[in-house]
């Protein structure tokens, strides 16, 4: 036997051990005997105060790109928690996928580039004692832009995931603000917003319902058939670019900006945004309000202005509105058209163009200053 041909025979030899060795350990690695014994490794070691207790079937781990896969994860949130916030959390997910990018495997260091959550249900419940100045105090005090930046998680995605969310109302008791929404892919994460630090983020949620407290007024609109938005915030604002509803008969989509810094209270942040709106009147007034009188076609688009804490009170806004076949009762208007502004800040309404067609010639029109 030549040498050349010995060699062969040790590399393949060599390579064949290696492969069974590695194939062998990852089995291992993602079998049940190892994900128990990862349980009871984190039950023994992990101090109880963490407040957070959970437990999963087994392990899965990816290659390209690398991460480990936590599989039918079951996560409980307690009130009292290492986070200091008065917050209480399930989390159940097909799976709780951790991603690293492919340089931190050499860096020693452990840093998250993405958790994903999948085919889950996740539930919060935030405690009224969030809003008040002593449960602020008690979280850290006064939350700072770099703050955000402390963790060693670079984003978070949520995929074909429920998120049942509520919000437990200062100075009201059992008095709650909830949303429950439908999540097909809703990512969060740190990247680049207008050249600086910030935190993008880009959803696909397919339907919301909203939960008002007792006592609140109806919201003339609580359910929405899906939203879609990207949004970036940084230290400077917050870019909506853009922001999309399709509600009961209507479909809404806005782009713009927010200026000021939204986590510093003495900012006053000022909206300027585009919106443009289409609208269904019998299906939004019938699924709505309950009123069976309406029906048409409306489309508008407007340019508004407005600063968020007031925003009632400082609301700017230009607008052109296209309408086709609109009727109430036994009034009714083949086409119609207007512009206008509104400014609620001096409380004035300003018609400056106003035409309705009925089917045999012009119904009304006219010019206003």
């Amino acid at each position: 036997m030549s040498t050349a041909r010995k060699l062969r025979i040790a590399f393949l030899t060599f390579a064949l051990i290696v492969g069974s060795a590695t194939t062998g350990g990852i089995l291992y690695l993602q079998s049940q005997t190892f994900g128990d014994f990862v349980k009871r490794l984190i039950s023994e070691r992990s101090p109880r105060k963490l407040g957070i207790v959970g437990d999963f079937s087994h392990l899965k781990l990816y290659l390209f790109p690398p991460g480990v896969g936590v599989v039918n994860p079951r996560i409980r949130i307690e009130r009292e928690n290492v986070s200091r916030l008065p917050i209480d959390g399930e989390i159940e997910a097909g799976e709780l996928r951790v991603g690293f990018a492919p340089i931190q495997m050499l860096s020693g260091t452990l840093h998250v580039s993405e958790v994903e959550v999948r085919s889950g249900k996740v539930k919060a419940l935030i405690h009224s004692q969030v809003w008040s100045e002593r449960g602020r105090k008690s979280a850290g005090g006064k939350l700072d832009w770099q703050d955000l930046f402390q963790l060693q998680i670079d984003g978070f995605r949520f995929v074909d995931t429920k998120l049942d969310v509520q919000f437990e109302m200062p100075d009201r008791e059992n008095s709650l603000l909830g949303a429950d929404l439908v999540v097909t892919d809703l990512a969060l994460g740190r990247g680049k917003v207008g050249g600086k630090d910030g935190i993008v983020s880009r959803a696909e949620v397919n339907s919301i319902r909203v939960q008002t407290p007792e006592g609140w007024k109806p919201l003339p609109v609580r359910e929405a058939v899906s939203l879609k938005w990207s949004l970036g915030l940084n230290d400077s604002g917050l870019e909506i670019d853009p922001f999309s509803a399709e509600l009961a008969g209507v479909r809404l989509e806005m782009k713009g900006r927010v200026d000021g810094n939204l986590l510093d209270p003495a900012s006053t942040p000022k909206l300027q945004a585009k919106v443009r709106a289409e609208a269904d009147l019998s299906t939004f007034f019938l699924s709505n309000l309950g009123a069976k009188d309406w029906s048409g076609e409306l489309r508008i688009t407007s340019s508004l202005q407005a600063q968020l804490k007031d925003f009632m009170k400082t609301l700017k806004a230009n607008f052109e509105l296209e309408g086709r076949g609109i009727q109430w009762r036994r009034m009714r208007a083949d086409q119609v058209s207007a512009s206008g502004a509104l400014d609620l800040a001096n409380h004035r309404i300003e018609l400056g163009h106003f035409e309705a067609l009925d089917a045999n010639g012009p119904g009304g029109g006219g010019d206003s200053g």
